[in-house]
């Protein structure tokens, strides 16, 4: 069902830069939701032009804002936020492919008693040994197979809450380019006093990023914004910024960690991951020591 012309009660954000790849895949599954519930699509691009037209002429029922300058995804998304008309707002990043019925479920399991809701996330199905390693690294705490809970902070590559209470919460910090939406999480909840759901019979799955290389800039990346955003006040773990020998100790805790919840989604999965193993051990090093570093100040 296409975005309805009538007042949309959902408005879908989508954060977008130099994403010609992906994102058509990701506009496609959300205008493929099996929904009568009338909903918009913003995109947010700051590519400067780079596929823009091409986009534009293939999905002319989603509203495109073109910044002039490159937005970070957090200003990206306030900016989105601002000119969203739905009370409710779903956050989807370009590299992520919805279930069709997505939108549903996260309207049927989300309700008064949560700030937000966000589902289980798997691997777009390719064959790409760097992006697998690095999707383990990030997702692992998401995969099918994690029961429902209510996690800390929460994720947004498909993430379903109120718009004026992520506008109340004063939106995504702008001067982050990566974990602004756990950031954003921890004020949300604060400001609700109500958990975020984790639901697994939300569905989407991510498109990994290609590449040996692009693999360890983005731990390197992860790594270091991950002890500097542990120095703002409330953030968990800044125990581990005051003591950044203990970072140099996450590698096999958390590769044990990925391995139990692999376990949970099922056997194949599994049997992945001991095949990535080698391959996830150097990718946890190379985060770890990269946090290492920033917490030391060399970064």
């Amino acid at each position: 069902m296409p975005a309805s012309a009538e007042q949309p009660r959902v408005s879908f954000i989508i954060p977008s830069y130099r994403s010609a790849e992906t994102l058509p895949r990701c506009l496609g599954s959300v205008f493929g939701q099996r929904t009568a519930v009338p909903f918009e699509v913003l995109v947010i691009d700051s590519s400067g032009g780079e596929g823009q037209e091409s986009l534009v002429r293939s999905f002319p029922a989603a509203r495109w804002i073109f910044p002039e300058a490159r937005l970070l995804p957090g200003a990206a998304r306030n900016r989105g936020l601002a000119e969203a008309r739905g009370a409710l707002a779903a956050f989807v990043d370009s590299d992520v492919v919805l279930d069709s019925d997505w939108l549903e479920r996260a309207l049927e399991h989300f309700g008064d008693g949560h700030a937000a809701i966000l589902g289980a996330l798997a691997p777009y199905p390719e064959k790409n040994r760097p992006g697998l390693c690095l999707f383990h690294v990030q997702f692992s705490r998401y995969f099918p197979g994690t029961p429902r809970s209510e996690p800390p902070m929460a994720a947004t590559f498909a993430l379903l809450l109120r718009a004026a209470e992520a506008r109340a919460a004063g939106g995504f910090a702008e001067d982050l380019p990566m974990l602004e939406d756990f950031e954003f999480s921890l004020r949300l909840r604060a400001l609700c006093r109500r958990p975020i759901r984790f639901h697994p019979a939300l569905r989407a799955r991510h498109i990994n990023k290609k590449g040996w290389a692009v693999l360890r800039a983005q731990l390197r990346s992860h790594g270091l914004w991950a002890a500097r955003v542990r120095r703002r006040p409330g953030f968990p773990g800044g125990f581990l910024v005051r003591a950044p020998l203990l970072a140099l100790a996450l590698p096999p805790y958390r590769l044990l960690l990925t391995a139990g919840r692999t376990l949970r989604w099922g056997p194949g999965p599994f049997l992945r991951f001991l095949l990535l193993a080698p391959a996830l051990a150097w990718c946890f090093w190379v985060w770890a020591w990269a946090f290492f570093r920033s917490a030391r100040g060399h970064a």
